[in-house]
């Protein structure tokens, strides 16, 4: 504290350094406050702090105040112009006047001398706002956002103070909302069209931008048009390519791996280990699996299948079939979250969903682009979409299944589950596709289905023979010698079938496990 908004400069002068406050910043273009004290003794640059700062301070009560009063004036002012219109339609005055004329503010006004109702009261009987009084479009938006905070999702709300701060920039002065034009409407929202933002964003803005508009004039905030009714969304016919992601590599694959364990020390450990293991598997939006309920989980004739009902668009509502290698982690979710409603409870608002996509993307940010492509949260599903056309899945069954196509009665939420014989195959061999091999490194040792301590063994060899797992399945996989020597040796090798063409006459003298002695 003896160093508060203090910072010596390489002079050894002491200067003054505090943020603006955000009250102050539509007064002031920079975000610092930042002056020379003009001296280099710690206790005359204390002195001079405590000075400006307290200034500073006092500007912020005054802001405060304002607004208070603001606020204040616009509440009485909408009452009594309420009732003087209504007298106006039936007046009960002399001679068929408004009785309010007549009426000293004093008489009605809680509180005597009240400067604040007086003004709103005369302001209200002549039908006009003081200029003093006028909302600017940031205090606009802030009274929006205060009477619609408990009426509208978290996320529209926030859209609209973002929206008006960028509107603001563009104006370069927070400006009173009577005076936009259609004129000046229609060329932001260009202007957003320009600097790159999609046609559907664009029109969010158009949308939130209006509707704050609409409330303020219903309410008699002020009084004009609605500048952004006429609006239009026009994007050029030349547009920029859309922004794609590119697939992981298998070391920032490890990376994620490791970075999202379950033994972390964070309070959405498993869910973030369950994200990021299962989303390449499935092809989910983020929300999608984060905000699924349990009950969207369902089994049918022993498969699992996730039903995603509040998707992103209408072609989002779809259901996944669930490939075997993700199934452990699904169960596992399934049995935290008993007793229930959702498989991540720990998800229950949009900004903890936000802190799961901003913990992965900082693990993300630090990957590097390729030839101008980036990795994101997005790369999961491309993870899936690469892997369904490397293990051949038709076109237009894999745009169903990752939720970008209106489902057909095929594939719709299926009669319920008929037709799923058509994409079932591909989902069985998801795991097989080189794309998704980082997630699994083991996973062709998975498939053998041995028990315990013959795979331990199997690895073993491995090691010790400083092989890769690539070239012992090659002279030893699914139809090698020492695959079918295992059959023979393990009664526990399960949903194996042996090649008809594999050389099943072919012996090895297979140690036993424990036995020192590898196989020849």
């Amino acid at each position: 504290m003896e160093r508060k908004y203090l910072k010596r400069s390489p002079t050894g002068v002491w200067l003054f350094r505090r943020r603006v406050p955000d009250i102050l910043k539509k007064h002031c273009k920079k975000d610092y406050f930042c002056v020379s004290l003009e001296t280099k003794s710690i206790t005359q640059a204390r002195i001079k702090r405590d000075a400006i700062s307290a200034n500073i301070d006092l500007s912020v009560e005054e802001a405060r105040s304002r607004r208070l009063s603001k606020e204040r004036f616009h509440t009485i002012y909408r009452e009594i112009l309420g009732l003087y219109l209504e007298e106006e339609r039936d007046p009960t005055g002399p001679d068929g006047t408004n009785t309010l004329d007549y009426i000293d503010p004093d008489d009605w006004s809680p509180i005597p001398n009240d400067e604040t109702y007086k003004k709103a009261f005369y302001a209200a009987t002549l039908k006009r706002v003081p200029e003093q009084y006028r909302y600017t479009i940031t205090e606009l938006a802030e009274a929006w956002v205060k009477q619609n905070k408990d009426k509208k999702p978290k996320k529209y709300v926030d859209s609209v103070t973002s929206y008006s701060k960028i509107f603001v920039q563009y104006l370069k002065q927070d400006d009173l909302p009577e005076a936009i034009t259609t004129g000046t409407a229609q060329r932001f929202l260009d202007y957003l069209l320009d600097t790159g933002r999609s046609p559907s964003t664009v029109t969010h803005y158009r949308t939130k931008l209006s509707e704050v508009w609409r409330w303020g004039i219903s309410r008699e905030i002020f009084e004009g048009n609605n500048p952004w009714k006429n609006t239009k969304v026009e994007p050029p016919l030349k547009r920029s390519a859309p922004e794609h992601f590119r697939l992981f590599s298998p070391d920032e694959v490890k990376i994620l791996l490791e970075q999202t364990s379950k033994e972390r020390q964070w309070e959405y450990a498993f869910v973030t280990y369950a994200l990021v293991r299962v989303l390449p598997f499935l092809g989910c939006r983020l929300a999608e699996f984060a905000r699924a309920r349990r009950d969207a989980v369902v089994t049918m004739d022993n498969r699992l299948f996730l039903q995603v009902t509040n998707g992103k668009t209408k072609n989002a509502q779809r259901i996944v079939p669930i490939n075997r290698a993700v199934q452990p982690i699904i169960e596992e979710a399934l049995e935290r979250s008993k007793g229930q409603t959702y498989l991540f409870p720990e998800i229950k608002t949009d900004q903890q969903l936000n802190s799961l996509s901003s913990r992965i993307s900082r693990i993300t940010s630090g990957f590097e682009k390729i030839e101008g492509f980036k990795v994101s949260i997005h790369s999961f599903r491309a993870h899936f979409s690469t892997a369904l056309e490397e293990v051949g899945c038709p076109e237009e069954l894999a745009v169903q299944v990752a939720g970008h196509k209106r489902l057909s009665l095929t594939y719709g939420l299926y009669s319920k589950y008929q037709g799923t014989e058509k994409i079932w195959p591909y989902i069985d061999k998801l795991d097989q596709a080189e794309v998704l091999k980082p997630w699994f490194p083991n996973a062709e040792l998975e498939k053998l289905k041995i028990d315990k301590d013959l795979l331990n063994y199997f690895e073993q060899f491995i090691a010790k023979h400083s092989t890769s797992l690539e070239n012992v399945f090659e002279q030893y996989g699914p139809n090698g010698i020492l695959s079918n020597t295992l059959a023979l040796k393990s009664s526990k090798l399960r949903h194996r079938k042996l090649n008809d063409n594999s050389q099943s006459n072919v012996r090895l003298k297979l140690p036993s496990i424990g036995d020192d002695a590898d196989p020849e």
